[in-house]
């Protein structure tokens, strides 16, 4: 994790198959169950 940082997040042994759009969801508990998501496009290098 020490190449990761704000907003980017660094992957050992990963494949050209993980390439591709990803979605990450947060929930907040009772009473209001808000939730909010992002969407992002995941790149292998």
């Amino acid at each position: 994790m020490s190449r990761s940082s704000n907003g980017t997040v660094f992957l050992k042994n990963t494949s050209r198959s993980a390439e591709g759009m990803y979605r990450c969801e947060v929930s907040a508990d009772a009473p209001s169950f808000q939730s909010i998501f992002s969407e992002k496009f995941m790149a292998v290098e």
